[in-house]
């Protein structure tokens, strides 16, 4: 021990001071003379000696008894007063690792900053020195100057009233650990006998201290070990169920199937009362939840869809990180995020929110919750973020199946979509490829005539018509090389029962397996094709009657000058008269030549006839009688009539003439004999209903005329309508008759068709529209009278001059006054001029500058009580455009006798 002296105290150390004592042989010195003064002091060293012994022997039971340092810290002050006076002990630890003292144990008087569990810098302290200089310390004295300046970490202690301080090293195995210190208010209160004490003692406790370390670092051991062990069976366990986690997402694609074992098997880690899944859709803003497990929440139940905003899902969306609720956090989080409020007032008390991510994109949110307070640790959250990153791959798996699902789904469809449609077309579909036809649809099938299986083993070639074959297989070549060839193009086919086809293809280049091919959209174009003669041939007939009905016009003008002039003559000759033969030969040739001219007309549908309501039935029962006469006895007539039969608006005299054409037409395709039928039948003609091509939709009245002749060959049937042509032997026929029928059926807006083979007989089928109208009262005949005249003015307008003349001469005879005008400008200027009245104006219909129709409107406006009466030799068009051929106007077509002509006039001045 150092001698520290402040003044004139001096330390001493113990054993300096043991060494100045008389040595003596043992603990008891025994002196021969003694006096009983010397026994005495003897004895009471003795008792001391003995009594401190037994504090010692103390002191090591008290160590002995328990390793808990603590209670040994108690104990061990209590017994040590008795040996040392002290107003405070404590017990200083060294801690090198960082510098520091620690104030292990305090006993008595507290000192500031030198409470138990303090850290005191071991920096300038007397614990350091004690450390360096492994001896103890014993400072008494009532100078605090001299204390802070020797010992400054001692102030505090000084300034505490302590005016006696022994400190001495604690040392075990060697090592100074530390310090016991004894102090005193007392000044000089500590003797050398003291700090043999206290160093004794404190070698005590000094082992005590290492021992228990011993133990603590035992103890600490055994905590680290099992601490090691529980984490890991721990990350065993948590291995383990991450593993199984990890199966049940490769066991099946069924994602609900998953959904139910991983909630069970992260069960098995976290508890919870409820576990759902949210997934996230960021283009509606909203989240949906596939699956829930335990408590049920209003408003959060499975199959949900909930707005993402305002919610903790979207937080987690948005910062993709997760969130740990406890009991201190409800409140700040029901303001943060009012979407939780349906969860809180659930009775969810914690939580745990983790996002689940795929492909560095949040898919969506894993909730763990729980009803109880503070259920989960950041340990939990790490758990819960790991079982996410698992759950998250096995959705968007499943988000990629379902896609692929669904897009198979939709491209299955598509394909069936697709497939009916090839299969229902109404085009030939099929893939040309190795001059054999592949993947043909139905409809190539019906049209060829073939299965599909039959197909592909016929050249695509044997198919096609032998004229057009090499064309075909041309541009197929040229296509398949990727050369320019037509796209779209008509073509011949045959079928299976060598049935010729008309076909329009439409080909576009493909890759089929790998190899060029083409694909081919074909349409059946036979019947279109036989639309297109027809039309030709309907354009070439009204060419043909347009120029009919011109010739017919400058035949009628001429025949009327012709027959009216012979008819005059043959008035006026005696019946003796040698030159009446003559004109009765001309006035026949003109009637003949009047007859074809009508016959051109109708065909030309120029001729115009009285149209009136009527019943076929009654004009074929009328006709009937007569009809079995023109044919013959070898021929057999069957008629059948409909019941209900509806009317039609013709001319009844031209619908006669139009049967007995077609019934001598008959007869004579039939030279040995047959069958006739006549048959009339009602007819609706719509969608389901549309023979005969060409007609419009709507209802008709049908005549048909059937017979079991020679029949005719398609190039017969394309010209039979024409005028003049006729297969009959020259002379036998003037090839006007069928032509006629024509022009009479069309003048009726009607439709004719003709369907015949030969040797097979042949059937026409006239269709006339129904009218729903009555038929008229009968027309009572008139009696043949003298031909009759008047004294009324008439204006005759006609700009043929022969014709005019004729016509004034007739009725001159007849004694009406007659005004004339070769052009209607002359008839408006005439009648400007004229002051007297004018009773009728007999009028060409075509006239060159202002015609007919329009000098009538003028000349009536003029003068409105004028009467009209129109003639022509050839109707133009615009006679029908205008409306004048009504039944309420009146009309004489030329060629027209005297008689007619004198009797027409009478019938328009008289009934007008």
């Amino acid at each position: 021990m150092q001698d520290k002296a402040f003044g004139p105290e001096k330390m001493v150390h113990p054993s300096r001071a043991h060494r100045g004592r008389a040595e003596t042989s043992g603990p008891f010195p025994v002196e021969p003379r003694a006096d009983e003064g010397v026994l005495q002091g003897r004895d009471e060293a003795l008792l001391s000696l003995a009594q401190e012994n037994g504090i010692i022997a103390a002191i090591g039971r008290i160590i002995s008894s328990t390793p808990n340092i603590e209670k040994v810290y108690e104990r061990f002050a209590e017994e040590v007063k008795k040996l040392i006076p002290f107003d405070r002990l404590a017990v200083n630890l060294n801690d090198l690792g960082r510098g520091l003292i620690v104030n292990a144990y305090a006993a008595g008087i507290a000192v500031s900053g030198r409470q138990p569990g303090d850290l005191i810098p071991l920096a300038g302290s007397l614990n350091e020195r004690i450390l360096h200089t492994r001896e103890s310390f014993l400072i008494q004295s009532e100078d605090g100057e001299e204390v802070a300046k020797n010992f400054p970490s001692l102030l505090s202690t000084f300034q505490a009233g302590f005016r006696s301080l022994l400190s001495v090293p604690l040392i075990a195995s060697d090592e100074v650990i530390g310090a016991l210190h004894f102090r005193s208010i007392q000044p000089k209160a500590y003797a050398p006998n003291h700090v043999r004490l206290a160093e004794g003692v404190a070698a005590q406790i000094a082992g005590a201290i290492a021992l228990a370390r011993l133990l603590a670092q035992r103890k600490s051991a055994e905590m680290a070990l099992k601490k090691s062990e529980e984490e890991a069976r721990r990350l065993a366990q948590e291995n383990a169920v991450m593993a199984e986690i990890g199966r049940i997402i490769c066991s099946t694609l069924d994602i609900e199937s998953v959904y139910q074992r991983f909630s069970e098997t992260v069960r098995k880690l976290i508890r919870f009362d409820r576990l759902a899944i949210n997934i996230i859709e960021p283009d509606s803003r909203t989240f949906s939840i596939p699956y829930v497990w335990g408590t049920e929440i209003p408003g959060r139940r499975a199959n949900d869809s909930i707005p993402l905003a305002g919610t903790a899902a979207e937080e987690v969306f948005r910062t993709r990180s997760s969130l740990l609720m406890r009991k201190e956090d409800r409140g700040e989080f029901a303001r943060r995020f009012p979407g939780l409020l349906p969860i809180l007032n659930g009775g969810i008390q914690s939580f745990l929110m983790v996002p689940l991510v795929s492909q560095d994109r949040v898919i969506g949110v894993l909730n763990v919750l729980s009803a109880q307070e503070s259920s989960y640790t950041w340990e939990d959250l790490n758990l819960a973020e790991k079982v996410g990153d698992q759950i998250a791959g096995a959705i968007a798996s499943s988000q990629i199946f379902a896609k692929h699902h669904q897009a198979l789904k939709a491209l299955k469809e598509s394909e069936e979509k697709y497939r009916l449609l090839i299969q229902n077309s109404s085009e030939a579909i099929f893939i040309a490829q190795d001059g054999v036809i592949k993947f043909p649809n139905i409809q190539t099938q019906k049209m060829l005539g073939y299965s599909a299986e039959e197909l592909v083993t016929i050249p695509f070639v044997a198919h096609i018509h032998e004229d057009d074959r090499q064309v075909v297989v041309e541009r197929h070549r040229k296509r398949i090389q990727g050369l320019k060839a037509p796209n779209t193009y008509s073509f011949r086919i045959k079928n299976r029962q060598g049935k010729e086809l008309w076909a329009e293809i439409n080909a576009v280049l493909i890759e089929w397996e790998g190899r060029p091919a083409t694909l081919n959209f074909v349409r059946d174009m036979t019947e279109q094709k036989k639309l297109e003669a027809q039309f030709l041939q309907a354009q070439k007939m009204e060419a043909v009657g347009q120029l009919a009905g011109g010739i017919a016009h400058d035949f009628n003008n001429l025949l009327t000058i012709i027959n009216t002039h012979s008819e005059l003559a043959l008035m006026e000759l005696k019946e003796w008269d040698p030159l009446r033969e003559k004109f009765e030969a001309i006035h026949r040739a003109g009637e003949k030549a009047a007859d074809l001219t009508r016959k051109l007309l109708a065909f030309s549908r120029h001729q115009v006839g009285a149209m009136k309501v009527i019943d076929l039935n009654r004009i074929v029962e009328d006709l009937e009688k007569m009809l079995h006469r023109v044919i013959g006895e070898d021929i057999q007539l069957t008629t059948f009539f409909s019941k209900d039969l509806g009317h039609i608006k013709a001319d009844p005299g031209q619908i006669e003439h139009t049967l007995l054409n077609l019934v001598v037409n008959a007869r004579d395709a039939m030279p040995s004999g047959g069958r006739l039928e006549i048959k009339t039948v009602n007819v609706q003609v719509d969608e389901e209903n549309p023979h005969p091509p060409g007609i419009k939709r709507g209802d008709y009245v049908m005549l048909s005329v059937t017979d079991t002749g020679v029949g005719m060959n398609p190039e017969v049937q394309e010209r039979i309508f024409e005028p003049f042509f006729t297969t009959k032997e020259k002379g036998k026929g003037t090839g006007l008759g069928l032509s006629t029928v024509y022009g009479i059926i069309k003048q009726t807006g009607g439709h004719i068709w003709v369907s015949s083979e030969p040797g097979k007989g042949t059937t026409f089928e006239i269709y006339f529209p129904r009218v729903d109208e009555p038929l008229p009262e009968s027309q009572k005949a008139t009696s043949p009278g003298i031909l009759g005249g008047g004294r009324e003015t008439i204006l005759i307008v006609e700009d043929e001059e022969g014709v005019r003349k004729l016509t004034r001469k007739i009725l001159s005879r007849q004694g009406y006054k007659i005004l004339e005008a070769s052009s209607g400008g002359d008839a408006l200027l005439l009648c400007e001029q004229w002051s007297e009245p004018i009773h009728l104006i007999l009028s060409d219909v075509v006239m060159p500058g202002i015609n007919g129709p329009e000098l009538a409107r003028r000349l009536q406006a003029l003068s409105p009580g004028v009467k009209v009466l129109f003639m022509s030799g050839y109707a133009d068009q615009a006679i029908f455009q205008s409306g004048i051929l009504e039944e309420k106007a009146s009309f004489i077509q030329k060629p027209f006798s005297a008689r007619d002509l004198v009797e027409k006039i009478r019938e328009v001045i008289g009934n007008c």
